[in-house]
């Protein structure tokens, strides 16, 4: 699923989510999650198909990895700084969402989006699960 230099050179490109090795995951998905809609409660069907298919996870790097122009690799951005070429003082992170948390900004608004989604599943979850608080 992610985009590297040699995929520039095959005959065909990958087609992404429209690609054979992924629709297996698809119908995966699909089946669990009309499975999970008839049979279960909403709190254990979220879990259910959060731990149980990767698409759930692959839908938002794709579309962070296609619409987020600070995320573009060191091949098609050469002014991005290694971290261990980086000035004294001046930390450049390892992790690209680190990175786009730095640059909140400068993200396009589906980055935002995407990223304001996860950190408020995450704080929410953590502060209601503290608590004794139903969370999902």
């Amino acid at each position: 699923m992610r985009r590297s230099k040699s995929d520039e050179t095959l005959e065909k490109p990958d087609p992404g989510f429209l690609s054979p090795r992924v629709f297996v995951y698809l119908v995966h998905a699909a089946a669990l999650l009309l499975f999970g809609s008839l049979c279960m409660h909403v709190q254990v069907l979220t879990r259910f198909l959060g731990s149980s298919t990767p698409v759930v996870y692959w839908f938002p790097a794709y579309l962070l990895q296609h619409q987020e122009p600070l995320l573009r690799s060191l091949e098609t951005v050469p002014w991005k700084p290694l971290a261990e070429d980086s000035p004294p003082g001046h930390n450049v992170p390892r992790n690209a969402i680190i990175g786009l948390l730095y640059n909140w900004k400068a993200c396009s608004p589906v980055t935002r989006c995407i990223l304001g989604y996860f950190l408020t599943y995450w704080l929410l979850g953590l502060l209601l699960h503290c608590n004794f608080l139903p969370w999902t």
